[in-house]
């Protein structure tokens, strides 16, 4: 993850922000280890993640526990 040809690698040569796109279909407070691991990973390569987006939310419930959890 993160090597060379990677997407963070491609941002990272092309000095462009990133928006995250996160599968959160079944999950909630565990999105905050993933999105952690990924902003961590961004920052070694001095790329910017301007934006997160949670695909496959299922309800508004849901979309607020992910509200709550990032």
């Amino acid at each position: 993850m993160g090597g060379e040809g990677s997407s963070v690698d491609l941002a990272h040569v092309l000095n462009c922000p990133v928006i995250l796109v996160v599968d959160a279909g079944g999950i909630s407070a565990t999105i905050t280890a993933a999105v952690t691991g990924f902003c961590q990973l961004a920052e070694q390569k001095n790329v910017q993640i301007s934006g997160i987006i949670a695909n496959k939310v299922g309800s508004e419930y849901h979309a607020e526990l992910l509200r709550q959890a990032l």
